[in-house]
């Protein structure tokens, strides 16, 4: 049997201190506290990487077992995105939905006053109306 080469590991992939923080994980920009979109947000971002072609080329390099463990996991990852997007996506109906009357009565008297180009000098404070509602939907920053 020829020699086989040890191949290169991924460096995402090696195990990291579980005591020291990695600096690069630390300065990623996640709130303290970490709210589930930020959580979300910053899964999207890795999901994102793993799907590139750098990753995608690297991974190739290894082993089939590796490839398809990798592949596993990447795909199990985008299920629980998916099913964490669609939990959030219940939680903001259920805001919405609590907040439908006064947005409907918000969202229609400044449709009105639109259409008819009348109070021009309440409209930004009807928007303003129509936004802080809204705020108590999902967060605006």
């Amino acid at each position: 049997m020829p020699d086989e080469q040890e191949p290169q590991a991924i460096p995402a992939l090696e195990e990291q201190p579980a005591l020291e923080p990695d600096p690069a994980v630390a300065s990623a920009g996640l709130p303290d506290p970490i709210t589930k979109t930020a959580v979300l947000e910053a899964l999207r971002e890795v999901e994102a990487r793993l799907f590139s072609a750098p990753v995608v080329a690297e991974v190739k390099k290894q082993p089939l077992q590796q490839q398809m463990e990798f592949a596993q996991s990447r795909l199990h990852l985008t299920a629980v995105i998916t099913r964490l997007n669609a939990s959030l996506m219940s939680e903001i109906r259920q805001r919405l939905e609590a907040q439908a009357p006064a947005l409907d009565a918000g969202i229609g008297g400044l449709t009105v006053a639109l259409t008819q180009l009348e109070g021009a000098a309440g409209w930004a404070k009807a928007i303003d109306g129509v936004i802080r509602l809204l705020g108590k939907v999902v967060s605006l920053l």
